[in-house]
């Protein structure tokens, strides 16, 4: 009984940690559609998983890559301490974000120059440093 709990165990990590691999795989083939559901599924299934706050990052990115600045606008907005490669890709987050409002006439000017404000103030030497 003890042995198939074990052989349980190491089933249902093995399927996290292949479903994560098959989702960064898709993410690094610049397969951003099927790196954000795999993402997506990833997140929810395995909530308390070593991988997910890679993987939140990498869905981010991937949101941000297939031009769902709003998405990963709102998700970024909810990360704490992002890492460097969510920096990197923020300032294109922020400006596609804007370019979202700059498009859509029945926004508000004063969101407008909210968002354009964030990108203004934003400096990547003084996050890496």
């Amino acid at each position: 009984m003890e042995q198939n709990q074990q052989e349980t165990a190491t089933s249902v990590e093995q399927k996290e940690i292949s479903h994560f691999n098959y989702a960064k795989l898709s993410f690094e083939l610049k397969e951003y559609s099927t790196a954000t559901s795999s993402l997506d599924k990833f997140m929810t299934n395995y909530p308390n998983s070593t991988y997910y706050a890679e993987a939140k990052s990498l869905w981010i990115s991937s949101l941000a890559y297939s031009n769902n600045f709003i998405q990963a606008y709102e998700a970024y907005d909810k990360i704490n301490q992002p890492g460097i490669d969510l920096l990197k890709i923020y300032p294109n987050i922020v400006y596609g974000r804007a370019c979202l409002y700059l498009s859509n006439r029945h926004q508000r000017l004063q969101q407008r120059r909210d968002i354009v404000g964030k990108l203004a103030k934003f400096s990547f030497q003084q996050t890496t440093h």
